[in-house]
């Protein structure tokens, strides 16, 4: 997949840095968009092994006002998401 990603950023002209940034954009954006899922995601991506992990987060406001941020357990990674992507 490395070397996948090294080609299309240079057919792109941008850097693999940005490419893998507007992936994970990309990836957090898919993942809002699903029915039922958390309000915010958190989309890491280890540079050196390309795994993709998802954190799901729901905002709470407190009776102060403040925000409360919560982790939700999700068994969204990337075998899961390939799953979901090769289905549709």
């Amino acid at each position: 997949m490395k070397e996948a990603i090294k080609m299309l950023a240079a057919e792109k002209n941008i850097s693999e840095e940005t490419l893998l940034q507007v992936l994970v954009e990309a990836l957090a954006t898919a993942y809002k968009r699903r029915p039922g899922s958390a309000e915010e995601v958190e989309v890491g991506l280890n540079t050196d092994t390309l795994e993709i992990t998802f954190t799901a987060l729901t905002l709470t406001k407190t009776a102060t006002g403040s925000t409360s941020v919560t982790t939700l357990p999700t068994r969204t990674n990337w075998v899961a998401l390939r799953h979901r992507l090769s289905v549709r």
